[in-house]
């Protein structure tokens, strides 16, 4: 007997025999008749549908062998057509399959989305690899759940991370604005916490999971005793909490999240290829420009170019002009000008954060 998880393909052994395969016999399935493991899952899962329950997450979707949720997922929908399945799976081959033919409705966007945004944060990479995100999941944006924290991942303000949870700023913005899906933040994100103790059974590991017995201490001065109120917060928990909320009111307030087009601003903009990404996202009504910075230490001057054609396909009319107002991250020191084929957004940055514009 032993306590040790095992080896990977041990667990995956374990996981998926009584699913209807047999890994150590080439991967042989059994799945007509369909296997008892089958109908009781279906049976627990219906028990909560029947409770009226809006979702089930699943973890490790994976392991678990993709005819179990081309069965299950419809079959359940089938009963209760409002439920919500959203898969934790790290294959992004299989991703339109979980989508198209399992029928799960989100997929965590960890292996694409939040682990190239984390390397642009961790200065490891250029903000233009942000483009073959999008380039590679083609029309599944709307099927994709993005974050930049959960219990697996680490804390941003962690020393394992961003060290600092106002490096998540730009990430934050670029993650509620850039596609059609659904956003997550984890509890405690919004207040800056560490994760940063000696604590359970991963010890100091910059993550609060659900292995840690243990306090929250940003979160337990909100919680305050069953409050929930501001009073023992610090200044700068206070002041990152009132930005998310300003965030994610100001994301609930457009439908042009859930119902707009995107376009990549970002060909005709290679010089910022290093800390900024720069796009559009539009409507019929609306048109909506976002300059994101990254990593910015210091006060820099850029400028984004949004050539005639690109201006035109969103629904702007280039020859009558267009003016540009500022709708969330104010600042001062912008200049929008029309030259022959093309307007330049020049502006001065001191932070990173993400930049909204309105053109009209």
């Amino acid at each position: 007997m032993n306590q040790e998880p095992g080896s990977n393909e041990e667990i995956k052994s374990f996981c998926t025999l009584n699913y209807g395969v047999d890994f150590k016999n080439g991967a042989k399935t059994y799945f007509d008749p369909t296997p008892n493991t089958w109908q009781r899952m279906y049976e627990i899962v219906s028990f909560w549908a029947e409770k009226g329950i809006d979702g089930l997450r699943v973890d490790m979707a994976d392991m678990v062998p993709m005819s179990f949720w081309k069965w299950l997922v419809p079959k359940v929908k089938k009963n209760f057509p409002a439920i919500t399945f959203i898969a934790e799976a790290y294959q992004p081959s299989e991703y339109r399959e979980y989508i198209e033919q399992a029928q799960f409705d989100w997929l965590y966007d960890k292996e694409q989305f939040y682990n190239t945004v984390r390397s642009i944060v961790e200065g490891k990479n250029q903000a233009v690899a942000i483009s073959q995100v999008w380039k590679e999941q083609d029309n599944l944006g709307p099927h994709l759940l993005r974050f930049m924290e959960n219990h697996d991942e680490h804390r941003i303000a962690s020393d394992f991370f961003g060290q600092n949870p106002q490096k998540a700023k730009p990430a934050m913005v670029l993650t509620a604005t850039m596609h059609k899906g659904p956003i997550m933040i984890y509890f405690g994100q919004e207040l800056g916490e560490k994760g940063m103790y000696g604590e359970g059974f991963s010890g100091v590991d910059g993550k609060t999971t659900i292995f840690d017995y243990w306090k929250i201490e940003s979160y337990q001065k909100w919680v305050n005793g069953g409050k929930f109120h501001n009073e023992k917060l610090t200044a700068e928990s206070l002041a990152l909490r009132n930005w998310y909320i300003k965030l994610l009111k100001f994301r609930n307030r457009h439908d042009i999240f859930s119902k707009g087009e995107f376009y990549d601003l970002m060909w005709q903009n290679e010089h910022l290829n290093d800390k900024f990404f720069v796009y559009i996202r539009h409507t019929n009504e609306l048109v909506m420009l976002f300059v994101i910075a990254f990593n910015i230490y210091e006060p820099q001057t850029i400028k984004a170019y949004l050539p005639d054609h690109a201006l035109e396909h969103v629904g702007l009319n280039f020859d009558k002009g267009i003016s540009i107002e500022q709708i969330f991250e104010d600042h001062q020191n912008i200049s929008f000008k029309k030259y022959d084929d093309h307007y330049a957004l020049e502006m001065r940055i001191n932070k990173s954060t993400g930049y909204i514009f309105k053109l009209k």
